[in-house]
């Protein structure tokens, strides 16, 4: 009878450990793109979170272990290079058969050229020498729900690819993704249908396609990238803006010193809120892209209203 128990331990053991051995080993860099891949592969296994959002992925630079993680991966997602630069090099010494999902590369996206000049401020030249077509696209995918669908169903793919054994379990997470994020969509369109005419002013351009998606009257940025701090001139044509915009609010950044609001609205009635593109304090997990963008569209009407 206790070897009959024994072997029953033993065999439940070994099936739980043959199973996560079985499990592809997926590295995301982003914790908004993190919670889209580990909604495909609930159930299954967890992805790993390079960032895990309060670090800014313009000036990142790997750890050995995640340096390990990279050379372990079956699948490493990522978005590009203009946005994870850290990035480029590293993944130019990992082995040839891991998968390398650039979620640029993903046919249908909903895409936006970055936003140069003017009010939104020109390149720095040593971004431009070295840039490539795609380095001159905005490469906050994410923020569009219709672009996270796309991303859901191209990881799910990969995943498909990779381990068969479970692939009617990532099409069925796809599926009911899919679904959710369609209702995200539709309920971020009428909270946000009453501000269309409001203009708001952001810290970095980084929410273009939550802008065109949902109608917002963004009238400029701070700064073209959080790690730039714009010269007293540029901070005057701000002020300019603002007041012949008639901007109600102006958003800073978690990550990022506000301080720069401050001589920007002093004596006026402009407000100031918070807005995170990469969802900086929330939990890790599938929930956290359905928490990010209700949040932002929370962040906006309450600084309106308020």
């Amino acid at each position: 009878m206790r070897l009959r128990i024994l072997l029953g331990i033993f065999c439940s053991f070994y099936s739980a450990w043959s199973m996560a051995a079985d499990v592809p080993q997926v590295v995301v860099t982003l914790k908004p793109i993190h919670a889209l891949v580990s909604g495909v592969m609930q159930g299954v296994g967890e992805p790993s979170l390079l960032l895990s959002g309060g670090e800014s992925p313009h000036t990142y630079s790997l750890k050995p272990s995640q340096m390990k993680q990279l050379q372990q991966a079956q699948l490493i997602v990522w978005v590009g290079s203009a946005i994870e630069s850290f990035l480029v090099k590293p993944l130019q010494t990992v082995p040839k058969e891991v998968r390398q999902l650039s979620l640029l590369e993903v046919q249908g996206l909903h895409l936006h050229k970055a936003r140069r000049g003017g009010i939104w401020e020109e390149e720095h030249e040593h971004h431009a020498d070295a840039a490539t077509d795609k380095d001159h696209l905005d490469q906050h995918i994410w923020l569009d729900p219709r672009n996270a669908q796309l991303i859901v169903q191209a990881v799910s793919e990969q995943l498909q690819q990779l381990d068969p054994a479970h692939s009617n379990r990532y099409a069925e997470n796809a599926s009911r993704l899919n679904a959710r994020l369609d209702a995200l969509d539709k309920s971020l369109m009428q909270q946000l249908k009453p501000f269309r005419t409001v203009a708001l002013m952001v810290f970095h351009d980084a929410y273009q396609y939550f802008e065109e998606r949902y109608g917002l009257n963004v009238v400029g940025a701070i700064s073209i990238s959080p790690e730039n701090r714009p010269s007293a001139k540029r901070l005057h044509q701000l002020r300019e803006r603002i007041q012949s915009a008639q901007v109600r609010c102006v958003f800073s950044e978690p990550q990022f010193e506000p301080s720069l609001i401050t001589p920007l609205i002093e004596n006026t009635q402009v407000k100031r809120g918070v807005l995170d593109p990469n969802g900086m304090d929330l939990a890790v997990g599938s929930e956290a892209y359905f928490s990010l963008l209700m949040n932002l569209a929370k962040a906006v009407r309450t600084c309106v209203e308020n």
